[in-house]
């Protein structure tokens, strides 16, 4: 059975490919590879061998985008502890607050992210 999108689920979806475009900044020097899941969702991460996210997005709900950030440069200690990451461009800014826990990939990697739950219409999608 086909999934039909409704005009907020496109919204929502739109607003997750722009979340996409913001986490590739011209810091990294490593290509992002993009992939969609079962769900509602987008991954990015780095294309050398056992990297981890660089972002992990899955919309849950009309109000609600679960964001994980920032696994592949390493967000705080991965202990639940309230961690920040602040997204420019232009004049636009965005904050975003959230918890620092293991990424998936962690026990190879390492890594540690930036995860919290947004509303589509967040400022972060603007930025």
């Amino acid at each position: 059975m086909a999934r039909r999108f409704t005009p907020l689920s496109l919204r929502a979806g739109a607003a997750m490919m722009a979340l996409c475009c913001v986490s590739s900044g011209p810091g990294s020097a490593a290509e992002i590879i993009w992939s969609s899941g079962d769900r509602f969702s987008l991954e990015g991460r780095y294309d050398e061998s056992e990297s981890d996210t660089v972002i992990r997005a899955v919309w849950l709900s009309r109000r609600a985008i679960e964001v994980k950030l920032g696994a592949g440069d390493i967000v705080g200690k991965g202990k639940g502890e309230k961690v920040r990451l602040v997204f420019k461009s232009g004049n636009a800014t965005a904050v975003v607050n959230g918890v620092s826990k293991p990424s998936v990939d962690s026990e190879m990697t390492g890594g540690t992210e930036l995860v919290t739950q947004i509303p589509p219409d967040d400022p972060l999608f603007t930025v």
